[in-house]
């Protein structure tokens, strides 16, 4: 365990790697696994972000590493029932292919540059001259804010005429939201209805960028546990249906395109049918028009109740 007199250090997090290694074809079931795990995590407090690694040339495994601000905030994440449960199932899965799992605790660096948001604007006919002497004065207010570190800038090409990608970087997200949230960039936005057509926002610090979009008001993505709870809310079904309908069909060939297979009609689904219904459906709950508590604990029971339903719904069905 790192050594917790590190544990206030602002520059230091804590990642809790695990490692799941089995002597067998199919490992489709330790990756589904992790996902759920990744997932999971997300709704405990602390977390701050997680990805999955499948096994390579220098390490036969998959890798979940999972970040939290403290090791208090790993231990409790550690010894919870939902979290246990799926090790668990996952080791009896594989109770004859010497299953083999592990997991450690190091300290990494608080990479905070990771902050940035993609800005693409779209410009009225014949109006690009007022919109490039706009983004000056506004580059010139950004170079000046605490944190600036720096924007790239892509002209439109031939596919995409009249449309100006900026990419803008602050050393932390409190830094680019201190920027989106100032009076100097306030007082330049009225300017833009007169050369910008449409605006569209992609938060690359997002936990899971883009099923979500920012608010364009704010420039702030929806709360993280919000949308991680939407995304357990939706990927858990369609998850547990692959494995009982869909994977049956794909017998016979190599676990890798069974697995690739299934990756590709679960972030489909998600992407094209569920995330839609489900942001429309939670838009109060997202984005609400107010900071007011009764909102969050409303869309909160109404997700919590949800899962209730699909879980005694599956249990029916699988």
């Amino acid at each position: 365990m790192p050594n917790n007199t590190k544990e206030n250090d602002d520059n230091k997090i804590v990642a809790l790697i695990c490692k799941a290694e089995v002597n067998s074809a199919d490992t489709g079931y330790i990756s589904d696994t992790l996902v759920k795990l990744m997932i999971l995590g997300g709704e405990y407090p602390g977390f701050i972000s997680a990805d999955i690694s499948p096994p390579s040339r220098q390490e036969n495994c998959w890798t979940l590493i999972q970040r939290f601000y403290n090791s208090n905030q790993i231990a409790n994440w550690q010894l919870s029932k939902e979290r246990k449960k799926l090790i668990d199932e996952m080791a009896s899965q594989y109770i004859n292919h010497n299953w083999q799992f592990s997991e450690k605790e190091i300290w990494q660096d608080n990479h905070k540059g990771n902050a940035a948001i993609a800005i693409v604007n779209e410009i009225k006919p014949e109006m690009e001259k007022e919109y490039q002497n706009w983004e000056i004065k506004i580059k010139s207010w950004q170079a000046r804010f605490p944190g600036y570190k720096g924007t790239f800038i892509q002209a439109p090409t031939e596919s995409t005429k009249g449309r100006w990608t900026t990419l803008l970087h602050f050393e932390s997200p409190d830094d680019l939201d201190n920027w989106f949230n100032s009076k100097e960039r306030k007082a330049l936005l009225p300017e833009t209805k007169q050369f910008i057509k449409s605006t569209d926002f992609r938060h690359m610090t997002s936990s899971f960028p883009g099923w979500f979009p920012i608010n364009a008001n704010t420039g702030r993505d929806p709360a993280r546990w919000k949308t991680t709870m939407l995304v357990l809310l939706s990927l858990y079904p369609i998850a547990s249906l692959l494995i009982k309908y869909f994977r049956p069909l794909l017998t016979g060939l190599p676990v890798v395109w069974i697995n690739f297979c299934s990756n590709i009609v679960s972030v489909t689904v998600m992407a094209w049918i569920v995330m839609p219904i489900a942001l429309r459906a939670f838009k109060f709950w997202l984005y609400p028009k107010s900071e007011a508590v009764s909102v969050d604990l409303k869309g909160f029971l109404i997700v919590l109740g949800l899962y209730m339903v699909e879980t005694a719904l599956l249990a029916m069905i699988i």
